[in-house]
């Protein structure tokens, strides 16, 4: 049985490679996020504004925010879907990612994050784009079907654990049958379950993990799009 000491030297070790390992992860989301996403003031200030409120900075980091944006341009998207605004960051790459006349609608439980985000959209200029629906999450989307307000070509979730779960099969009644659908969690393995067992009973659907390590941590994303085959 290991002593006091021993445990002690094995918890300092490990928190050691991870400090290492966190730096790591930190200096190479840098690297690539000042390679590939372009440098934006807009963005700069909306985070800025975001932090001066008070809001927590848990929103997508840049590459992600750009990988959003990428799936919803190759999707050819002309309206997106959001779950979760926070100070509406991801929220403007969506607006800038829809094509034509394009439309997204985002939703937000705390009706302080909506009132920021609502501002910073339209100081970002893309509030004629995107409109924050406050309300719980359940309740507005399930509002969002009655009213058919769909259907919508992108859909991001990425609320809690469990609301994703109950989301996801609202969402796939504001999809047709080329929506792209990206769920965000935090931890693939607690967080997926009950979406996973979902998606397994909906042989119309095909579905993808990518587990993701960076400068925000462990997370991941669920990619969800109608199987035609």
């Amino acid at each position: 049985m290991a002593n006091d000491n021993q445990t002690d030297a094995g918890a300092d070790t490990a928190d050691l490679f991870r400090d290492e390992a966190n730096e790591q992860w930190d200096a190479i989301d840098s690297f690539l996020a000042a390679s590939l996403v372009p440098q934006d003031d807009v963005l700069d200030a909306l985070l800025a504004s975001s932090e001066a409120e008070g809001l927590p900075l848990i929103q997508v980091n840049p590459l992600q925010a750009r990988m959003l944006w990428l799936l919803a341009r190759t999707a050819g998207a002309r309206s997106a879907l959001e779950v979760g605004t926070l100070g509406g960051y991801s929220t403007v790459w969506l607006a800038r990612a829809v094509t034509g006349a394009g439309r997204v609608v985002s939703i937000e439980r705390d009706a302080h994050f909506a009132k920021v985000a609502r501002r910073n959209l339209k100081e970002a200029g893309v509030d004629g784009v995107a409109t924050v629906e406050h309300g719980e999450a359940i309740d507005v989307v399930s509002r969002l079907v009655d009213e058919g307000a769909g259907p919508f070509d992108f859909v991001f979730l990425d609320v809690d654990r469990v609301n994703n779960t109950d989301l996801l099969p609202l969402a796939l009644q504001l999809s047709h049958g080329r929506t792209v659908i990206v769920v965000s969690v935090k931890d693939l393995l607690r967080e997926t379950r009950g979406m996973v067992k979902f998606l397994r009973s909906q042989p119309q659907l095909a579905a993808t993990a990518v587990q993701a390590i960076g400068s925000d941590g462990y997370h991941g994303f669920l990619v969800i799009v109608p199987d035609r085959h």
